[in-house]
């Protein structure tokens, strides 16, 4: 007689057609997945499922019905994301993970992967581990002599119940499903060689009142190093949630020829995407958003993702391409700044053949000294309380001149009974024609 299957995890080792190890890693509910490779290679996940697919799996001591229903799968990219690239990865197999794909039923999460290579990047950028600041202190970002931030991602909220939970009640950690993405802090520090930036609500809003958050970045520490050779005409592509990164050399600035958002063939972009993603090859978008955000810049990061191209094709795997070239102004950039006090009006203004290109624009209060003439003390008191916003940037880039009104109608109000202004970091670059 056969008897039940009895293991917490497991890890199998398949071979495929053409000879690499898959190796399949399976954990029962309220264990743990334990994902490994040897030295030099990285994870790479293929598959991941958390529900039940037969009666044999997982059975060991659990009654009929808790194992009768095998059509409850769910397939999860979070293994891959949190797993990917990692040498050694342990991931827990629970519903507070992967939510519950079927009540009632004895669950358990299948993984696939293989083991690769670890390969260095075509640029030399140092992956630092991610930088964490608890809910009210600051994440300081540091990279060595001759090089600068390059930040990937950064959330604000909460992912699990470990991080920055010393001390708090249990019913401020409960909820794990409240991080939300920012490019606040990449507008912020991308370019710099060190920068501090406070996890705090005015500057990333609330995305989950009552729970205790805290701010994770990832960024590399890039070589502040010309290219040997940069080419009259240039090309960055990037696969749906990675980044684009648009690079000029010294003394030259982006100039955006076209970008396209979508699919327009079967290759790009296609490695362990399964094919039902890969076929509409008819899907793709142009979009003037790189161009306005990257052209006069030196260096440019852009993501490629729904959130801001939309979807024009639902259900399919999309890539960003962009055509650009590195020019080289008429003359040298001048960069500026302007603050413009609460109500009041103002003007950015470039010589004859020059465009505005605005690098950062905060509206709110940063210190207790501009635009505090006439102001009561306790208008002036919050200096934490500047909230970043692209608005200038969407109505001035590109042009000549551009006026401005700071008010809370048009930036909202970030703090109640502070005086605030708008601060704008602008350059003036000579504009290209033929």
């Amino acid at each position: 007689m056969l008897g039940s299957t009895f293991f917490l995890a497991v890890t199998c080792l398949l071979i495929n057609s053409a000879g690499s190890q898959k190796i399949q890693s399976v954990a029962c509910e309220g264990s743990e997945a334990q994902l490994k490779c040897g030295k030099g290679q990285v994870i790479s996940v293929s598959r991941a499922t958390y529900g039940r697919l037969d009666r044999n799996t997982c059975s060991s001591g659990k009654p009929a019905n808790q194992i009768s229903n095998i059509k409850c799968s769910r397939s999860s990219d979070k293994v891959a994301e949190r797993c990917n690239g990692k040498q050694q990865c342990d991931f827990k197999a629970d519903n507070s993970e992967f939510g519950d794909p079927c009540q009632g039923t004895y669950k358990y999460l299948e993984v696939e992967y293989t083991c690769e290579k670890k390969t260095e990047p075509e640029r030399s950028s140092p992956q630092k581990s991610p930088t964490v600041a608890c809910e009210g202190s600051v994440a300081q970002l540091q990279c060595g002599k001759d090089e600068f931030i390059s930040v990937s991602t950064a959330t604000y909220g909460r992912r699990d119940q470990k991080t920055c939970s010393a001390g708090r009640p249990e019913g401020q950690l409960q909820n794990i499903k409240c991080s939300s993405s920012s490019g606040k802090v990449a507008e912020r520090c991308n370019g710099k060689q060190q920068c501090d930036f406070k996890a705090d609500n005015s500057e990333f809003g609330d995305p989950c009142q009552g729970t205790y958050k805290y701010l994770e970045v990832e960024y590399t520490c890039e070589k502040k190093t010309e290219p040997e050779c940069i080419s009259q005409k240039d090309s960055a592509l990037a696969c749906e949630g990675r980044v684009a990164k648009l690079r000029c050399g010294k003394g030259e600035v982006i100039s955006v020829s076209g970008a396209t958002y979508g699919r327009r063939d079967q290759k790009t972009c296609s490695i362990r995407r399964p094919e039902g993603q890969l076929k509409n090859t008819q899907c793709s978008m142009s979009s003037d958003k790189v161009a306005k955000s990257c052209n006069g810049r030196r260096w440019c990061n852009f993501k490629a993702s729904n959130s801001v191209f939309g979807d024009p094709c639902v259900g399919t795997y999309k890539y960003l391409e962009v055509e650009y070239t590195c020019e080289v102004p008429e003359r040298r950039l001048q960069n500026a700044t302007a603050v413009v006090c609460e109500g009041k009006g103002a003007k950015l203004l470039c010589g004859k053949g020059e465009g505005i290109y605005v690098s950062r624009a905060t509206y709110g209060r940063r210190d207790q000294k501009t635009c505090s003439t006439g102001r009561p003390e306790g208008q002036l008191k919050n200096t934490q309380c500047s909230s970043s916003s692209d608005k200038v940037a969407k109505r001035c880039n590109g042009r000549r001149a551009c006026k401005l009104r700071a008010t809370n109608s048009v930036f909202g109000d970030p703090c109640v009974g502070t005086y605030k202004y708008l601060e704008v970091d602008y350059l003036c670059y000579a504009t290209m024609t033929g």
